[in-house]
């Protein structure tokens, strides 16, 4: 865990990539796992950098949600 703060969830994404899985252009290894605490794939391997990218989008968006419900809902 970093322990940044960010203000849109873009920044969210953008940071994960580039900074945590590799962008694009990156060379940094990755084995396109999700080591997130909790996660449904229990480690299990995605074939591609883009999936793993687009998981944590969807968890991310789930996360937001779930916060939304408990904190800000009335």
């Amino acid at each position: 865990m970093c322990n940044r703060i960010f203000h849109t969830m873009h920044d969210v994404v953008t940071h994960l990539t580039v900074d945590h899985v590799g962008g694009p252009e990156s060379f940094q290894v990755t084995d396109n796992t999700c080591y997130w605490n909790n996660c449904p794939r229990e480690k299990k391997t995605f074939k591609a950098k883009y999936k793993l990218v687009n998981h944590i989008r969807k968890g991310l968006h789930m996360l937001w949600l779930e916060y939304w419900n408990q904190n800000l809902h009335i």
